[in-house]
C-alpha cells in the first residue's frame, strides 16, 4: 500500500501563519484572505484545493505499482469538501471516507454564525446543488461520511445527518448498491487510524 498526505493549498507549509492579535478572526474565518484572493481572480479556495487533490491522484496514477483501480482518499476537516469535489470530479477515486464535513451548504444559510467555511463554499451553488447532492452523484462507489458537521464544526447526531443525505442514500438505492455508502458517527475511542483503516481491503 502507498500513501501520499497531500498539503493542498491552505494547509501545511501554506498553511495561513495566525498573528497573535488575528486569532479570534482565524479562527471563525480562517483562510479568509487566501478564499478572497480565489474569488478575486475567479475561482474557488474548494476548487484549488480539490485540484490539488487530482493533481495527487495524478502522481499515483503515473507511478509503477500501484494498482490504479484502488485510489482512495480520506478527508478530515477542511479537507472533506475539497476531497468531495475532487472525486465528483475524478473517477479515478475509487472510494472515499469524509471526517468531520460540513454537512451542507443550506446549514450555513441556516445559521447566524459559522466557523471556516469561507473556504470550503461556491458562490451560487445552491441554485444547482448541495453536498448531499455531491455524495449522491458518487454512485456506485463506496462512500462514508463519519460525523458529519454543522457550520461551527459541532459533530451533528447521526440521524439528522441520515436525514439530511437521505436523497444521497436513495440514489444508491436505485443503484442496488445501498451498501456502498455509510453515515455514522465515531465510536468513543475511535481514531483517525481506526477510521483510516476502512480504506484498506485487509485487516
Amino acid at each position: 500500500m502507498v500513501v501520499l498526505s497531500i498539503d493542498a493549498r491552505g494547509f501545511g507549509e501554506t498553511q495561513v501563519n495566525t498573528d497573535v492579535d488575528r486569532k479570534e478572526f482565524d479562527h471563525y474565518f480562517g483562510d479568509f484572505k487566501d478564499a478572497m484572493t480565489a474569488l478575486l481572480i475567479g475561482k474557488t479556495m474548494v476548487g484549488m484545493r480539490a485540484l490539488d487533490i487530482t493533481r495527487g491522484v495524478d502522481l499515483l496514477s503515473a507511478r509503477q505499482g500501484i494498482d490504479r483501480g484502488k485510489i482512495y482518499v480520506y478527508g478530515k476537516k477542511g479537507g472533506s469538501v475539497p476531497s468531495l469535489y475532487a472525486a465528483v470530479l475524478d473517477r479515478r477515486i475509487r472510494k472515499l471516507i469524509l471526517e468531520d464535513m460540513l454537512s451542507s451548504y443550506d446549514s450555513v444559510g441556516e445559521n447566524i454564525i459559522h466557523r471556516q467555511v469561507f473556504e470550503s463554499v461556491v458562490p451560487g451553488a445552491l441554485k444547482f446543488y448541495d453536498l448531499p447532492d455531491l455524495v449522491a452523484t458518487l454512485a456506485p462507489r463506496q462512500v462514508s461520511i463519519v460525523s458529519g458537521a454543522d457550520p461551527l464544526g459541532h459533530e451533528l447526531p447521526v440521524n439528522a445527518v441520515q436525514k439530511e443525505y437521505s436523497r444521497a442514500v436513495e440514489a444508491y438505492r436505485q443503484m442496488g448498491v445501498e451498501r456502498a455508502i455509510h453515515i455514522r458517527n465515531r465510536m468513543p475511542g475511535e481514531d483517525t487510524t481506526t477510521i483510516y483503516r476502512e480504506l484498506t481491503d485487509g485487516p
